[in-house]
């Protein structure tokens, strides 16, 4: 537990993850602590680990809804005083986690009720943030017309593919 504590604090992205895990758990002799296990998965967001964030979402099933969640992730730079390398990864794992909580919606993932509206809601906010993947599945939207609240167009279709090629 202390080797993973210090590397965690030290930064590595894995020892974060662990620990958060570990929380989640009761693992390595840890009570469960879903708050400590989320703060411990938000920085390894921060650190672009691929699993943190579906991590803080799987867990908050029973607890927090996917757009609370993504309110906290925005809120982690209030709470820690990031260099801009930091915010730079925080802002690109925050696009990430919004194009992630869009997919949540327009499935209905979990307990999570299927919302097309704030699928779409949180599929602009990552493509705000010049998300590739956003701006890829927005054009594959307008030109396949699966959404009804997104108007069927083959132009907007091409144009977000561009900018997602660009991205």
């Amino acid at each position: 537990l202390e080797w993973f504590e210090r590397a965690a604090e030290g930064g590595d992205k894995n020892a974060m993850f662990k620990m958060g895990n570990s929380y989640a758990k009761g693992a390595m002799g840890l009570d469960i602590d879903f708050a400590k296990a989320g703060e411990w998965w938000w920085k390894a967001t921060c650190e672009e680990h691929e699993l943190a964030w579906s991590n803080l979402l799987t867990h908050a099933d029973d607890s927090l809804p996917p757009d609370e969640i993504i309110g906290k992730v925005s809120r982690f730079k209030d709470w820690v005083r990031l260099e801009t390398k930091l915010e730079e990864k925080l802002e690109k794992s925050l696009s990430a986690l919004q194009v992630f909580v869009a997919q949540v919606y327009w499935w209905g993932q979990g307990n999570v009720e299927r919302s097309e509206e704030k699928a779409i809601l949180y599929l602009n906010k990552a493509r705000e943030r010049n998300n590739a993947e956003a701006h890829y599945l927005f054009g594959s939207l307008c030109d396949s017309g699966d959404f009804d609240m997104i108007e069927k167009s083959h132009e907007k279709a091409i144009e977000a593919m561009e900018k997602a090629a660009e991205g």
